[in-house]
């Protein structure tokens, strides 16, 4: 959902001083589950924006976004977001991801195999980006209630 909140992020972006952007933070952005999702969503910008003046230095810059993957974090995602949201969040691949199933793209980005790789999020997440994309998940299932 990055596109739709491009004005608002490029705002942040545009923010160079520390305080000044925990402070925009602190006003422009809802707490909770939006906030993650926002932080997120600013990663992939913030990725993709910086690549072309990174490239100049010799510098690559991506970022991936993961699907759920059982780590220890994955408990505090249960506890925020209710244990049957994320039980019933679809799994294409019909299981969470290992952290070693995260890491290994994350190998290939950084290896000399992708180094015409830059300003790239490559999604993780076991087909769930794709078939949210051409309509075979509804998005509106997928927003949290109550």
């Amino acid at each position: 959902m990055w596109q739709t909140h491009l004005d608002q992020i490029k705002e942040l972006l545009g923010i160079e001083d520390l305080p000044a952007a925990r402070a925009w933070c602190e006003t422009n952005v809802t707490t909770g589950d939006m906030a993650y999702a926002f932080s997120k969503e600013s990663i992939i910008v913030y990725t993709m924006h910086r690549a072309a003046a990174l490239a100049e230095k010799g510098i690559r810059i991506n970022c991936t976004s993961p699907g759920p993957t059982t780590t220890a974090m994955y408990p505090h995602f249960e506890q925020a977001m209710g244990k049957s949201y994320m039980d019933e969040f679809p799994r294409p691949l019909g299981r969470n991801s290992t952290p070693e199933e995260q890491a290994y793209p994350l190998l290939f980005l950084n290896s000399d195999a992708a180094s015409y790789v830059t300003g790239h999020n490559l999604f993780v997440d076991g087909g769930f980006f794709g078939a949210l994309t051409t309509g075979q998940l509804d998005f509106s299932k997928l927003i949290p209630t109550g």
